[in-house]
């Protein structure tokens, strides 16, 4: 007999109107494609609702972790949806114990790329993503199309891409998915609520999943935009070794610029120059005068054109860091 992926605990409860105890089922796991009774429950809110058996009034509404499995789904098999008011320490843990529980449960058919599409997502927003409809997308994505003018908007933004995400699976637009990737991996960088390291690690494998659809060779203005992304996040990154993040954003940022040149792109190419500098400002391998040089050689070149008079602020940040090289 196959073991089933969906995964519940059994506790006993006590009724506060009749005083009655009896035994309930906490969902914990759930794979929508063996159990699509319970995804119905999910899309109605009332997957960890409790009703007392004997005289049927409501309990309440546990409040417990709920990691998707979605078998049919290639883009985003696994949703994790965090117990409200979790500390960050004790989601990691939640986290780590229900996929060690489904990784025992799918055995051979498990794949490590499902932790790096991995989906976090508050129970609202999972709520409302299984209820969505095109209309809803829509009014998403219109809301994404506004420009963005207080930097505490961009935990909303990143709200909207991944509900927007969830509801474009399955709907066969891969630019639409590729993009959405993209925008959260932008909206995750520059949001300044949350846990910092951990908005970085999410922005690296959205950029990276964007980079799947977007290749060099069928799209390269926008996978040359991601790149140059990517390498921003490595940059910044805080978790893992420092010395090989700052090798991997140069790396990104040297292949970025084959693509995006002075010629074609010249203010992006600018930037990606001036970052392309500041890593080798900052490199840890190589000899240490050789990098300056590199350094000082990329500042220079995007000084020709971010000039003083066409972009005097980026234009004060180059000299800055230059004089200081």
């Amino acid at each position: 007999m196959p073991i089933s992926h969906s995964y519940a605990e059994q506790t006993t409860v006590q009724c506060p109107h009749c005083g009655n105890s009896g035994s309930a089922d906490i969902w914990l796991i759930l794979d929508t494609q063996e159990r699509p009774d319970l995804a119905e429950q999910l899309q109605a809110g009332t997957l960890h609702k409790l009703d007392c058996k004997t005289c049927g009034k409501e309990i309440g509404q546990v409040n417990v972790p709920l990691l998707i499995y979605r078998p049919s789904s290639e883009k985003q098999p696994l949703i994790f949806s965090p117990a409200d008011q979790a500390s960050q320490e004790q989601t990691q843990e939640h986290v780590q114990q229900l996929l060690s529980r489904l990784y025992n449960a799918v055995q051979a058919d498990w794949q490590d790329s499902w932790l790096e599409q991995l989906v976090v997502v508050s129970r609202s927003q999972l709520i409302s993503s299984s209820q969505g409809s095109p209309s809803d997308l829509q009014a998403i994505l219109q809301e994404l199309n506004q420009p963005v003018r207080d930097m505490r908007a961009m935990g909303r933004r990143v709200e909207l891409c991944q509900q927007a995400l969830i509801l474009v699976e399955g709907k066969n637009n891969e630019q639409l998915w590729t993009a959405l990737q993209f925008e959260l991996g932008d909206s995750l960088i520059q949001n300044p609520q949350g846990d910092r390291a951990e908005n970085i690690e999410q922005a690296i494998s959205a950029y990276e999943q964007s980079l799947e659809v977007w290749t060099r060779e069928s799209m390269p203005t926008p996978w040359a935009e991601s790149m140059n992304n990517l390498a921003t996040a490595y940059a910044m990154r805080i978790h893992g070794n420092r010395g090989e993040n700052i090798e991997q954003a140069i790396s990104a940022l040297e292949q970025s610029l084959e693509v995006m040149t002075r010629e074609v792109m010249p203010v992006k190419w600018a930037q990606a120059m001036h970052n392309l500098a500041s890593a080798y400002r900052d490199r840890i391998c190589g000899y240490r005068g050789d990098n300056i040089e590199q350094a000082i050689s990329a500042y220079k070149q995007s000084l020709e054109v971010r000039t003083r008079e066409a972009m005097p602020v980026e234009w004060a940040a180059s000299i800055k860091i230059v004089a200081g090289s």
